[in-house]
């Protein structure tokens, strides 16, 4: 019985397991995803500013519109596996990632309307700076959380294996004193 009980939990840890690292690849996917579309973004808005090249602007447009669905996936996929302090980060990047897309946003449309020196002014102020810096280091956290987590369900299942395996040892054994 002892063996059968530990095959079988060892089965369903491992299935479990496998579903949160599903799960985790997905999540660390859309982390990264987010960290490089608006990475892409204020690239291409400060070429943009820059340059006056509005080949510079279907690069942003693009990167924001990566952006958004990157940010869904990520709540979809982590709605189940979520703790507090995540949730927390998550509000907080999608709060600053929409406050750093309007500055940029600003930005281009003072470059539009010819107003180039507007627009450096408002980089100047270092806002989007910060929110940037604020939005990586909150998405560092994010992938530091995940990880934690499919290490913990790795542990997990290392352990009942393990138990499987003595369980199966001792078994064997005792058949083989009978």
């Amino acid at each position: 019985i002892w063996g059968a009980k530990g095959t079988v939990d060892a089965y369903k840890v491992g299935t479990l397991s496998q579903a949160k690292a599903g799960i985790t690849a997905d999540t660390v996917r859309s982390i990264r995803q987010i960290r490089i579309s608006l990475v892409d973004a204020e690239t291409a808005q400060r070429g943009f500013v820059i340059t006056g090249d509005t080949d510079y602007l279907a690069a942003y447009n693009d990167s924001v519109s990566r952006y958004r669905p990157a940010v869904l996936t990520l709540n979809q996929r982590a709605e189940d596996q979520k703790t507090r302090e995540q949730i927390r980060i998550l509000f907080n990047v999608k709060t600053r990632a929409e406050e750093k897309i309007a500055e940029m946003n600003q930005t281009i449309a003072y470059v539009n309307q010819g107003q180039r020196n507007r627009a450096n002014a408002l980089i100047r102020t270092g806002e989007g700076k910060r929110l940037m810096t604020d939005i990586l280091d909150d998405l560092n956290a994010l992938y530091t959380l995940e990880r934690a987590s499919l290490d913990e369900s790795f542990g997990t299942v290392t352990s009942i294996q393990e138990n499987s395996f003595r369980r199966l040892v001792a078994m064997g054994a005792g058949v083989v004193l009978l």
